[in-house]
């Protein structure tokens, strides 16, 4: 069927927005997806066949704080133009044996894994062009030959079935930097980040994290929804960075 989604606010579901089977004509713009348990956008046909007419076109969206932010497989036709995506636990952008694939426009940045992982692409027809792809603790790009996230070993990419299974995409004008950071980069990036909320991206936030005090947020109610997408990296902040001393009155006198 045909599906139309526009300005609308949606979150704290399983998927913010599942595309399934039979969909044909899919257009998802101009919403703000966030704080959904798994993917932001889930499109895919889930029958491991290009035999559909899919077209699905997702552009101009906000998508953040989901444990994935756009996951697709076996798109006939896919257009992910001018969305931001950011601090996903996961990836940014997941694609998996997509036919025709165009991601153009788009600002992918501070994603946990990564920005954009690129699974299984059987044809020399994936576009990524005039992208700006930054400030990940992964890298900007990963493509494999695997489809399944949960298959950790990986070919590289001058395999012999590696080429013959899966093609290259093609990268056109993006602008990628600030990847593969340690999570010591990313604490001397949050200092000098003008104070942007972790949340809502908006700047002059002034309440720091009451852990780790290395982000901060516009109030309470975007310190609340902020904490579960923080929780790693505040963690692990803490971990290596905090320490606790036993001082006693008497050793200093």
């Amino acid at each position: 069927g045909n599906l139309v989604i526009e300005n609308s606010d949606i979150h704290d579901n399983n998927q913010g927005v599942l595309v399934w089977r039979y969909a044909q004509n899919v257009k998802i713009s101009n919403c703000n997806i966030y704080n959904n348990s798994n993917e932001g956008i889930l499109a895919t046909q889930d029958d491991e066949s290009y035999d559909n007419s899919s077209m699905v076109i997702i552009e101009e969206n906000n998508i953040h704080h989901n444990q994935l932010g756009i996951s697709t497989a076996w798109m006939k036709n896919l257009e992910v133009v001018g969305n931001q995506m950011y601090l996903n636990t996961s990836w940014g952008l997941f694609l998996r044996n997509s036919h025709i694939s165009v991601i153009s426009g788009n600002d992918i940045h501070r994603n946990y894994c990564g920005g954009i992982r690129l699974c299984l692409n059987r044809f020399d027809c994936t576009l990524l062009r005039n992208n700006v792809i930054h400030d990940h603790t992964g890298p900007h790009l990963v493509q494999t030959s695997l489809f399944s996230e949960k298959i950790h070993e990986t070919m590289l990419l001058t395999d012999n079935y590696r080429m013959l299974h899966s093609k290259p995409a093609t990268l056109l004008g993006n602008k990628i930097y600030n990847n593969d950071l340690s999570y010591g980069d990313i604490s001397d990036m949050i200092i000098s980040s003008d104070y942007i909320c972790h949340y809502c991206q908006k700047h002059q936030a002034k309440q720091a994290c009451s852990n780790c005090s290395k982000v901060f947020y516009c109030n309470k109610v975007c310190r609340s929804k902020g904490t579960k997408s923080h929780e790693i990296f505040c963690n692990s902040f803490k971990e290596k960075y905090t320490f606790k001393l036993r001082l006693k009155h008497e050793d200093y006198q």
